[in-house]
């Protein structure tokens, strides 16, 4: 998914993630490592996009990073 902020026009690559396909595959803490990993080397590695912010709802778990023109993202 993609998303652009209305006022900055900043763009913004978001990941989802099912929180009940995470728990069922006992794959939670997989997750939270990977959130951690990204903000500690996302912040200055050129070569790892840089996550921005997260938001968990009751089904899911977003994950917004910015998005650079030109780049491709593999999620």
């Amino acid at each position: 998914m993609q998303a652009t902020h209305r006022v900055t026009k900043q763009e913004y690559a978001i990941k989802v993630l099912d929180k009940g396909h995470l728990a069922r595959n006992n794959k939670l803490q997989t997750a939270l490592i990977e959130k951690n990993t990204l903000v500690k080397l996302g912040a200055g590695h050129p070569g790892i996009v840089k996550l921005h912010w997260t938001f968990q709802d009751e089904y899911s778990l977003c994950q917004f990073f910015f998005r650079r023109c030109g780049a491709i993202i593999i999620m």
